[in-house]
């Protein structure tokens, strides 16, 4: 039962168990069982009876949600699962979001194809080839330039964005031969190696992730 006294109920006395009693602002004077007086404007419910004294009713405090709308998570930005090397047929795995992934690979290698899985699905941002062939300047090439400008296959093409559900990237890191005696001497950087910069973006908050990945020519002496 509930019970809401109101103007002129002042020095009311309500005993019936379990009863929830709200009291006007500006009566007073009111009891409940027990001989508890009960303030105005908060909730008292009765004991169980006329002895037990009646308590405020504690209201259940909703979760937070922030100006009216659910909070979301806090973004995290993918990180870098494993990337498996592929040159003739032979792979070599690196586990872990390492800053830094080296791999070394013969000259004249035929085929170059590095497979980088991501904690989240990603799609491909940028490549950076870090000072290629004595340039002053690094080449960055992205998605849009590399559909439209067939020459960027040279350095990089993408085969396949959409394995695992896009947590994987298929690239292809080689223009047929990854390494050769008369690029390698001409590099101005380290002469035995070429260094990548990948950039991916989270599909979904828009986060995004680099590795750094270098090409080493195995075996070879200058």
């Amino acid at each position: 039962e509930n019970v809401e006294v109101k103007s002129g109920g002042n020095n009311s006395i309500i005993t019936t168990p379990n009863t929830s009693i709200v009291v006007t602002e500006g009566v007073s004077g009111v009891k409940g069982t027990g001989n508890v007086v009960i303030e105005s404007g908060v909730e008292y419910k009765n004991g169980e009876t006329t002895t037990e004294p009646a308590e405020p009713v504690e209201e259940e405090v909703p979760p937070v949600f922030g100006g009216g709308g659910f909070i979301p998570p806090t973004p995290v930005a993918p990180t870098l699962v494993s990337a498996r090397l592929y040159y003739d047929d032979t792979p070599i795995l690196k586990s872990g979001d390492t800053e830094q992934l080296t791999f070394e690979v013969p000259l004249d290698a035929t085929i170059t194809i590095l497979d980088a899985t991501f904690s989240e699905a990603v799609e491909f941002k940028e490549l950076v080839v870090k000072n290629y062939d004595g340039e002053d300047e690094d080449i960055v090439i992205n998605k849009e330039l590399l559909d439209l400008f067939s020459e960027y296959e040279e350095y990089f093409n993408l085969i396949d964005d959409t394995i695992d559900g896009g947590k994987t990237l298929s690239l292809n890191l080689s223009d047929g031969k990854v390494f050769s005696t008369e690029r390698i001497d001409r590099w101005s950087n380290t002469a035995n190696q070429i260094e990548i910069e990948i950039t991916v973006i989270d599909k979904n908050d828009g986060l995004t992730k680099t590795i750094n990945v270098v090409l080493k020519a195995k075996e070879y002496d200058k």
